[in-house]
């Protein structure tokens, strides 16, 4: 009850300041400064596209993944360490591991109502303790896995009052981002998967379509190792963790945030040159934010620099929601890209091997796409 008081206070004070520059709010007593980005202002501003990861790289390792098995559309990075590279791909409901040298390691896909079996993949999380991973399917079941693809444990998961997994954390607490049959819009689960905290509730008298349009307009992410979510009716970008969930951004929408109206009604209705930001994607790193959102009609990417609260690129991407910024490699040859692995150490990103067959040797255009690592200064 404490955490939902001070939410609320929090978003009153929020509705009532004019303050151009910083966000200040009393919590239990203390003052805190929240750095704030106009992502208003820039809505209409021209492009800006002077910034490549190139400024931000410490080092750059490029890893081409083997071909024996040729990945689907839409790879994602599912887990980078030293010696294992872990992929999951939605096309094929797998998972497929890889050594450093992007050597292919193993692969699994066990797509089935059955024993073993999961109808899809809705998260994946790889155990570098034992070295298994974990798959969690949204029709109730648990499962974990050798690498290999052996199926070590299934659960039942009956009668949850949670949405889907959205983070696990190191200590192997749970964190969910739910939909129409929680009363909360967070829950936090223990290791017997029951739930021990709640945050942002939902009004009593709440639909199961809003519950849904207001879970779907939450932000999705690539951030690896923190929860990070922005709900749709407001600016705060919050960190959530077992104990509490603090406010860290704010993200200045101003009249562009969408309404509880809205999503009274169908947020599907909306037409597409609505004023409403909607279907935003936001990864949080080092001092960086990286914000993709759709706005009248197509995709724009803002990224900023948080310290300085200046906007230091902007992509209008159009229908493109994989556009992105400049990578230069050696050869001076450019390529747009977007982090698909998002931490405060490292950023991933696949790289189809059409874009850099002049620059690695041994490609062929139809190989699979080049693994690049960049560790952040």
């Amino acid at each position: 009850m404490k955490n939902q008081v001070v939410f609320i206070l929090f978003m009153l004070l929020l509705a009532c300041t004019n303050k151009p520059h910083k966000e200040v709010l009393m919590e239990e007593g203390k003052i805190t400064s929240l750095p704030m980005l106009d992502i208003a202002g820039n809505l209409s501003a021209s492009e800006l596209d002077t910034f490549t990861w190139n400024s931000i790289a410490k080092t750059v390792r490029m890893i081409p993944l083997s071909s024996k098995r040729l990945l689907g559309r839409a790879p994602e990075i599912n887990y980078i360490s030293d010696e294992l590279i872990i992929i999951e791909e939605a096309q094929f409901q797998s998972v497929s591991s890889y050594d450093s040298k992007g050597r292919l390691k193993s692969y699994f896909s066990h797509v089935g109502q059955g024993p073993g079996e999961y109808v899809y993949l809705t998260y994946v999380k790889f155990d570098k303790q034992d070295s298994t991973v974990m798959v969690f399917d949204n029709n109730g079941k648990l499962l974990k896995y050798s690498l290999d693809g052996k199926c070590l444990d299934e659960k039942i998961l009956k009668d949850r009052q949670w949405g889907n997994i959205a983070y696990i954390d190191p200590e192997g607490i749970v964190y969910t981002k739910n939909a129409s049959g929680a009363n909360s819009l967070i829950s936090i689960l223990n290791r017997e998967w029951n739930v021990e905290k709640s945050y942002i509730m939902f009004d009593s008298t709440a639909t199961d379509r809003y519950k849904a349009g207001f879970t779907l307009m939450c932000n999705r992410t690539f951030t690896q190792d923190k929860y990070v979510i922005t709900h749709p009716l407001g600016d705060t970008l919050y960190s959530v963790s077992k104990s509490a969930i603090d406010p860290i951004l704010i993200l200045q929408k101003k009249n562009h945030v969408l309404t509880s109206d809205v999503l009274k009604e169908s947020i599907m209705k909306l037409p597409k040159d609505n004023d409403f930001i909607t279907y935003t994607h936001l990864d949080l790193f080092s001092s960086y934010l990286i914000y993709r959102y759709y706005w009248h009609g197509n995709f724009s990417l803002q990224l900023w620099n948080i310290e300085t609260g200046k906007m230091i690129g902007k992509m209008n991407m159009g229908q493109n929601y994989q556009s992105g910024f400049n990578y230069v490699f050696d050869s001076g040859k450019k390529v747009r890209l977007i982090p698909l692995y998002v931490t405060d150490d490292y950023l991933g990103f696949l790289i189809p091997t059409e874009n850099c067959m002049d620059d690695i040797e041994g490609l062929k255009e139809d190989d699979n796409p080049v693994l690049m690592i960049i560790e952040l200064k």
